[in-house]
């Protein structure tokens, strides 16, 4: 099959085009991990803005509905900053101790995953599982973006996205989710 002029100049352009957009998402990457370590060496022991300002840069980032920060003290997870949480859902995060054991996500980061990505919380919903429940009912999410942070092989905090529609993945292709949450 030959190859034409006008073929190769619109693969060529697609590269750029391609090439633009891992730039332009390195930059913004870059920057938030900037704002974020500059905000850790001026917090004086205070934790609470370096939370908020990662949670902000991790859903500005994934273009996320509302997001949560979870600390994690080998039993428990516990909502340690929020950021657009809808009321229902955050009633539920502050309404009860969150034991790790139950959270499948949970246990999967704690056996090494470096992320999760899941376009439906459709697994853990169909299993019943009371967090997919209350992410999906209370919170009206429909997709999450959860990225442990681990120091020295133990996960101290988990950082997660929610979407509320459909997620939009770095490449910009809108991924929808299939869920129908039951009403009661």
């Amino acid at each position: 099959m030959d190859t034409t002029p006008d073929s190769t100049l619109t693969d060529a352009q697609r590269t750029i085009a391609d090439l633009r957009r891992k730039l332009a998402e390195a930059e913004a990457r870059e920057g938030a991990t900037a704002e974020v370590l500059q905000l850790i060496s001026s917090s004086a022991g205070d934790l609470t803005p370096v939370f908020d300002a990662m949670l902000r840069k991790v859903m500005q980032l994934c273009a996320a509905t509302f997001g949560i920060l979870w600390t994690h003290d080998g039993q428990h997870l516990r909502p340690v900053a929020r950021r657009g949480v809808p009321a229902a859902y955050a009633a539920f995060l502050t309404s009860e101790t969150h034991s790790a054991a139950d959270d499948p996500l949970t246990q999967r980061f704690l056996a090494g995953e470096p992320f999760i990505y899941a376009e439906g919380v459709n697994e853990y919903y169909a299993a019943g599982n009371r967090y997919a429940r209350a992410l999906v009912e209370l919170g009206g999410g429909r997709s999450l973006l959860s990225v442990p942070l681990c120091k020295d092989g133990s996960c101290w905090a988990f950082l997660s996205s929610i979407g509320a529609r459909c997620a939009t993945s770095m490449t910009g292709r809108s991924r929808c989710c299939r869920i129908s949450p039951r009403r009661r």
